[in-house]
């Protein structure tokens, strides 16, 4: 992993934060919690990689970071699964920021945020998606995990699943953004969570985006998601990642948080943004929300947010940042990719999803990063930004991504997590990245999940989760990008962090 920076961007914390381990990481579970299948899913590499739990899930670090809560937040299990941290795991700045919420924020339910299954999540499709676990894992909590909210935010399911906000935790700007549910499953702000920017960031949705199921989750476009920028979306970096906005776009907190950087990334708080609960987000399930669909969800909004936009969502740059597809990525399915549920989920558009920039967010490198397609998918840096570290990690390309380290930084885990590649997943691009697989990820589930790399990563479920749909969810792109790995390239970059 290089993932450095040639120009400067060093996405260090000058004043303090390793973003290492000083004592262990463990996040393992002290009960034994594996989080795989006792019948066979590993989403471990044969050759090495595990990322499965063979002294008890530890992803540590040697060195020290400890990313958690010296107050309290655990997201724990009281039963047993942990995610804590027993040594302390800080992810916090020696300099000061906590990411915690002092005033209250709590992320909690007051009258039972299940997100559990007391019938066993299902997370199913009538159809055939299961993507549930047939001989154990549940991923439910009986006994404990909490990881509530004392206060009020729901994330619950009354009717069926609602996610939204009862009581009221806003998580919104003084200025407005809300990003609650007044009304049941929105998803939506009725006040205006805008996510705007001054300037003109909307990303909101104006006509109709409804996210919502009407027939069968389609997850496709109809008019064409572009997910590009017409007018300035830069992604640049000018001198030393800023990732704020000139404009207006802070996405900073007025009582301090900035998330921006000053002099070179610093990702720290100076007032003190804690994000831990000091009264202890269980996250856990009391009533039984099933995060399936027996009826509806819809998961859409009835007032407003579209998370569409009117003019045509490229994401690409007209300048310089491209990150679209010429030869001509939809990202849709042509073939039949529904993933879609019987009774309703569409997530489509209707219209067309800009999700651009009218007024000129930037964030982009003078240098010369694309980070477009050409032909398909690269992925690659032309001029040079390397976006690395010039203390170790690399996260560069030299032929291709390598994502490797060559310093120290392995994010392995010493007892068995290596996270690392002993055989040979690279995570670079030999061709120019593709971001498909040549022999056989389709990431569509033939016989049984595949998802897997030609050097041996798995990902694969023996036993029964499928997570593929009867009905033809391939997940490819006729156009050309065929979302697969020549070795377990890209693998979730842009998916989680969308």
């Amino acid at each position: 992993i290089e993932y450095e920076d040639v120009s400067g961007i060093e996405y260090e914390d000058v004043s303090g934060i390793e973003y290492e381990d000083v004592s262990g990481i463990e996040y393992e579970d002290v009960s034994g919690i594996e989080y795989e299948d006792v019948s066979g899913i590993e989403y471990e590499d044969v050759s090495g990689i595990e990322y499965e739990d063979v002294s008890g899930i530890e992803y540590e670090d040697v060195s020290g970071i400890e990313y958690e809560d010296v107050s309290g937040i655990e997201y724990e299990d009281v039963s047993g699964i942990e995610y804590e941290d027993v040594s302390g795991i800080e992810y916090e700045d020696v300099s000061g920021i906590e990411y915690e919420d002092v005033s209250g924020i709590e992320y909690e339910d007051v009258s039972g945020i299940e997100y559990e299954d007391v019938s066993g999540i299902e997370y199913e499709d009538v159809s055939g998606i299961e993507y549930e676990d047939v001989s154990g894992i549940e991923y439910e909590d009986v006994s404990g995990i909490e990881y509530e909210d004392v206060s009020g935010i729901e994330y619950e399911d009354v009717s069926g699943i609602e996610y939204e906000d009862v009581s009221g935790i806003e998580y919104e700007d003084v200025s407005g953004i809300e990003y609650e549910d007044v009304s049941g499953i929105e998803y939506e702000d009725v006040s205006g969570i805008e996510y705007e920017d001054v300037s003109g960031i909307e990303y909101e949705d104006v006509s109709g985006i409804e996210y919502e199921d009407v027939s069968g989750i389609e997850y496709e476009d109809v008019s064409g998601i572009e997910y590009e920028d017409v007018s300035g979306i830069e992604y640049e970096d000018v001198s030393g990642i800023e990732y704020e906005d000139v404009s207006g776009i802070e996405y900073e907190d007025v009582s301090g948080i900035e998330y921006e950087d000053v002099s070179g990334i610093e990702y720290e708080d100076v007032s003190g943004i804690e994000y831990e609960d000091v009264s202890g987000i269980e996250y856990e399930d009391v009533s039984g929300i099933e995060y399936e669909d027996v009826s509806g969800i819809e998961y859409e909004d009835v007032s407003g947010i579209e998370y569409e936009d009117v003019s045509g969502i490229e994401y690409e740059d007209v300048s310089g940042i491209e990150y679209e597809d010429v030869s001509g990525i939809e990202y849709e399915d042509v073939s039949g990719i529904e993933y879609e549920d019987v009774s309703g989920i569409e997530y489509e558009d209707v219209s067309g999803i800009e999700y651009e920039d009218v007024s000129g967010i930037e964030y982009e490198d003078v240098s010369g990063i694309e980070y477009e397609d050409v032909s398909g998918i690269e992925y690659e840096d032309v001029s040079g930004i390397e976006y690395e570290d010039v203390s170790g990690i690399e996260y560069e390309d030299v032929s291709g991504i390598e994502y490797e380290d060559v310093s120290g930084i392995e994010y392995e885990d010493v007892s068995g997590i290596e996270y690392e590649d002993v055989s040979g997943i690279e995570y670079e691009d030999v061709s120019g990245i593709e971001y498909e697989d040549v022999s056989g990820i389709e990431y569509e589930d033939v016989s049984g999940i595949e998802y897997e790399d030609v050097s041996g990563i798995e990902y694969e479920d023996v036993s029964g989760i499928e997570y593929e749909d009867v009905s033809g969810i391939e997940y490819e792109d006729v156009s050309g990008i065929e979302y697969e790995d020549h070795h377990f390239e890209l693998l979730e970059l842009p998916l989680f962090r969308m």
